[in-house]
């Protein structure tokens, strides 16, 4: 169930992120907007399958940089309340150097600040993005590990933060997520790994922090129709027992609503 959501969570939403990310522009009034993270996250490493490989303690180094998105001019960053934006590139040791081995990680991030009116310094921070394995599944040398097949995967974490210190230019931060990575069935086995992990950051500014503006957004309610078609042709394996490349062939089409330029509601057939 793990892996059957993962696969359908990150397509429907990477594109969003990227976009987020990196398709707009930074507001010219607003300076001194970028900010980096240094962190170090330790974590355990799940069971796969039936007798996977034992783990030590996972270990994982992360750098990201980022960007507030503090303008009004800014639709989409508005009605989500101004999230930071960014890019992550990341290390990780899973605990088994021989039989699991290390993953190297590129992804792009959004990050929220939730429950703002109850407990300050609280952020949703979700990550999207892909992943090279050096050590994968292997019939004769690596028979345990059913996790990954391939070199190149999906990677996804989603963590939760709090920032315990905060001075003018950085915030100490606490936090607790997960993280997985699959390939998305494009060879199988493909449990796909799953950790649980905590973190220990330190999100820095390049200067003084910008400042929020507090006032409403004066964006009016509106609403546009789409209408999508897709064509598609790709490869895939059928199961465990013909695990050989197969043609795919793929036509889809929807319909929707994009609200405020923000919230995209459809529905369709494939």
């Amino acid at each position: 169930m793990i892996r059957t959501y993962f696969k359908f969570y990150t397509l429907s939403i990477s594109l969003v992120i990227c976009l987020c990310s990196f398709g707009q522009n930074q507001d010219s009034t607003i300076v001194n907007s970028i900010f980096i993270i240094p962190e170090v996250i330790i974590g355990k490493t799940l069971e796969a399958n039936t007798d996977f490989p034992e783990t030590s303690l996972q270990k994982n180094i992360f750098f990201s940089l980022g960007r507030y998105n503090f303008s009004r001019n800014k639709e989409w960053a508005a009605r989500l309340n101004y999230p930071k934006t960014g890019i992550s590139a990341g290390y990780i040791d899973f605990g088994n150097s021989e039989k699991i081995g290390r993953a190297y990680i590129l992804m792009p991030f959004i990050e929220f600040s939730i429950f703002k009116k109850s407990v300050s310094g609280l952020n949703l921070h979700i990550g999207i993005g892909g992943s090279y394995m050096d050590t994968q599944y292997n019939i004769e040398t690596n028979a345990l590990n059913k996790a990954i097949t391939t070199k190149v995967n999906w990677s996804f974490r989603s963590f939760v933060y709090y920032d315990m210190f905060k001075s003018n230019t950085t915030d100490w931060r606490f936090g607790l997520g997960f993280l997985h990575h699959s390939n998305g069935h494009a060879k199988l086995p493909n449990q796909g790994l799953n950790s649980l992990a905590a973190s220990l950051s330190a999100k820095i500014d390049t200067k003084t922090k910008p400042k929020i503006d507090t006032k409403p957004h004066n964006f009016k309610s509106k609403s546009q129709t789409y209408i999508t078609t897709r064509f598609g042709f790709g490869q895939n394996v059928l199961s465990e027992t013909f695990n050989t490349k197969k043609e795919v062939y793929t036509f889809s089409m929807s319909a929707g609503k994009i609200i405020n330029n923000t919230f995209k509601f459809g529905g369709g057939f494939y």
